[in-house]
C-alpha cells in the first residue's frame, strides 16, 4: 500500500480529522465570544471556518475522483457515464460544486435572485428558501447513491458514516433553518435580546456540525479510496 498516498489507515485518520476539527471550531466560537461576544464571528464568509470546509469539500471531491480514476483507469471514453463506476465522477463533481458553492454562496444568491424575479418582498417563510436549497442538496446526493447502488455495494463498510454525514447535514440544515431569522424563539416567548443570543450560539452550533457532516463525508471517501487502491493491488499481485 502507497504509505505516501496512504498516511494512516482510515480509522486513525478519521478520528484524527475529527479530533482537529472538533479543536477548530471550538476555537472560532470561543474566540468569537471573548473578542467580540459573538460566537458566530469568525464562522461568516471568508473567515476561518469557512475556509476548513471548503478545504474538507474539495478534499473529498479530489478524493472521490481518485476512487473514479482507479475504477475506469481515466477513461474518458463517452459510455463512461453508463458505468456504475461513474457514480465516482458524480459524486467528485458534486463536492466541487459544494466547494465553490461554500465560498462563492451560490444558494444564497439563488435565494435572492427569486425574490428579485418574482419581485416579491422576504417573508420568514420564503426567506428560508436557501435553506431548502441545501436540504435539497442532500437529497440529490441520497438519490444519486441509490441510484448506483450496485456500485457502491462493494464499500458497504462505510454505509454506517455515510448515514452520520447525512443525519449530520440535516440537523445542520434544520438548524440553520432555525436561526435564520428570531421570530420562532419570539413566537416561544423569549426576547428579543434572549433571541438574538440564542440565535448566535445555536449558529455556532450549526457551523460545528456542518464541519462534522463534512468530516465524516471525507472520511468515508478516504476510505473508498484506500480500499479501492487495496483491491486493485491484490489483483495486481495476482
Amino acid at each position: 500500500m502507497n504509505r505516501t498516498l496512504f498516511p494512516c489507515a482510515p480509522p486513525a485518520f478519521l478520528l484524527s480529522l475529527v479530533y482537529v476539527d472538533f479543536l477548530a471550531v471550538l476555537l472560532a466560537l470561543g474566540l468569537g465570544f471573548a473578542w467580540h461576544q459573538n460566537p458566530t464571528a469568525y464562522t461568516g464568509e471568508g473567515d476561518p471556518i469557512t475556509w476548513l470546509s471548503f478545504a474538507h469539500l474539495l478534499v473529498t471531491s479530489s478524493l472521490a475522483g481518485g476512487v473514479f480514476y482507479c475504477r475506469t483507469g481515466g477513461s474518458l471514453d463517452p459510455a463512461v457515464w453508463r458505468q456504475p463506476a461513474f457514480v465516482w465522477m458524480l459524486i467528485a463533481l458534486g463536492f466541487l460544486f459544494l466547494a465553490v458553492d461554500e465560498v462563492a454562496k451560490i444558494h444564497e444568491s439563488l435565494d435572492r435572485f427569486v425574490h428579485r424575479l418574482l419581485q416579491r418582498p422576504e417573508t420568514a417563510l420564503t426567506d428560508r428558501l436557501d435553506d431548502a436549497i441545501l436540504l435539497g442538496y442532500g437529497l440529490s446526493g441520497v438519490a444519486v447513491l441509490y441510484v448506483y447502488r450496485s456500485e457502491l455495494i462493494s464499500y458497504r463498510t462505510v454505509l454506517p458514516l455515510v448515514i452520520c454525514g447525512f443525519v449530520l447535514f440535516l440537523f445542520m440544515g434544520l438548524l440553520d433553518a432555525l436561526v435564520n431569522r428570531p421570530d420562532v424563539f419570539l413566537f416561544m416567548g423569549i426576547s428579543q435580546e434572549g433571541s438574538t443570543s440564542l440565535g448566535k450560539w445555536l449558529g455556532g452550533v450549526e457551523e460545528g456540525l456542518k464541519i462534522l457532516a463534512e468530516a465524516a463525508f471525507l472520511g468515508t471517501a478516504y476510505t473508498c479510496l484506500f480500499l479501492t487502491v487495496k483491491a486493485n493491488c491484490g489483483r495486481n499481485r495476482d
